[in-house]
This record gives C-alpha cells, sequence and structure tokens, in this order.
C-alpha cells in the first residue's frame, strides 16, 4: 500500500499545549492537498491502585462536550521530563496521593489521522495518601468510594463518560476491585 508523504508544514496557529499546521500532503496518485493536523505534547495517564484494591479516578465537567464523567489523573509531559514521572506528579497534583513503583500499561494514538498525539497509560499497585490535591481550584477534588459500574452522583443526571476499560484492566489484577472516585 502507497503512503501519504508529508511534503512540508506550515504553522497556523501555536500554543503552549498545541500547535495546529497544515501540511502539504502527497497522495499516492500524486494530487496534493493541504490537511491540517495538531502537534500535540505527550500526555501521561495514571491508575493507582491502593489500600483495598481501589483506583483513584476524578469526576470531572468537560465543558466541548457539556459532559460529567471518570477521568483518571492526566496531564501533558513537561519537556524533558521522563514520562513516569510526569504520571507520578500528575496523578500527585490531580489528586493528593503518590503512586507507588509505575509501570507502563500502554501507549495509543487517539487521534492518528490528525494529530500526532500520543498517550501513554502507567498504573501503580499502591499509592500513599500526602495531602490535598495540588490543584482543586481547577478540579474540587474530593475521594469517594465507589464500586463499578460506576454511578453518576445524583446532581449530575447527564449520562457519564465511565472508563469501564480501566476496570476491565484492573479486573485482571485480582477479584474485588473498587474504584476511588475523586471529584465533585
Amino acid at each position: 500500500m502507497a503512503a501519504w508523504i508529508n511534503r512540508g508544514e506550515r504553522t497556523v496557529y501555536r500554543s503552549p499545549w498545541f500547535q495546529l499546521n497544515v501540511a502539504d500532503v502527497e497522495l499516492p496518485d500524486g494530487r496534493h492537498l493541504d490537511h491540517y493536523l495538531l502537534r500535540e505534547r505527550p500526555v501521561v495517564l495514571t491508575a493507582c491502585l491502593h489500600d483495598q484494591r481501589r483506583v483513584q479516578l476524578l469526576w470531572r465537567h468537560r465543558f466541548i462536550p457539556d459532559t460529567y464523567g471518570y477521568e483518571l489523573p492526566s496531564g501533558v509531559v513537561e519537556p524533558g521530563e521522563d514520562l513516569e514521572a510526569a504520571a507520578a506528579r500528575e496523578a500527585l497534583e490531580e489528586t493528593g496521593w503518590r503512586p507507588g513503583p509505575l509501570k507502563h500499561l500502554l501507549t495509543v494514538q487517539p487521534s492518528a489521522s490528525f494529530s500526532d498525539a500520543v498517550h501513554h497509560a502507567y498504573y501503580a499497585e499502591s499509592a500513599e495518601h500526602l495531602g490535598a490535591a495540588k490543584t482543586p481550584s481547577r478540579h474540587d477534588i474530593d475521594t469517594h468510594p465507589v464500586t463499578p459500574p460506576v454511578n453518576p452522583p445524583q446532581d449530575h443526571p447527564q449520562e457519564p463518560r465511565c472508563p469501564r476499560v480501566i476496570f476491565r484492566v484492573v479486573d485482571l489484577r485480582g477479584p474485588g476491585v473498587q474504584a476511588l472516585m475523586t471529584g465533585s
């Protein structure tokens, strides 16, 4: 199968989080087209298991799809930062829990047709609570135990986005896993 060839890019917009480029793409038949793409920094996600085999989750509202949902602590990797160190930092900043030794779970490119984003998922089989989250103004973080399947709090009637795959991955680690939801 012949590949598309990127013959060059120019930046349309740049921010601290991403860069929007337009690429001159040559198709296998020789035609050219302008293809918009996002250049993004790597992202890390952290699933922390801790006492009583619970998983740390965040309950958040996302304004773009206007939905509430459960998410793993996550964020961008700082320039020059080690992926594992970034995963530990993000978990601690967003939850107040420091993960134990991290293990790489998987790496995905969620939108490869228009973005070079790479998401690296890690998990830890232990975590230590060090205090309040460092980013409460952004996430209104609080912790509440819940049991899968996850039910949203009653004051958020929208259908939640729930990372059922996380429960399946964690289930592979052993029976009786619970989730620890974090958020308001």
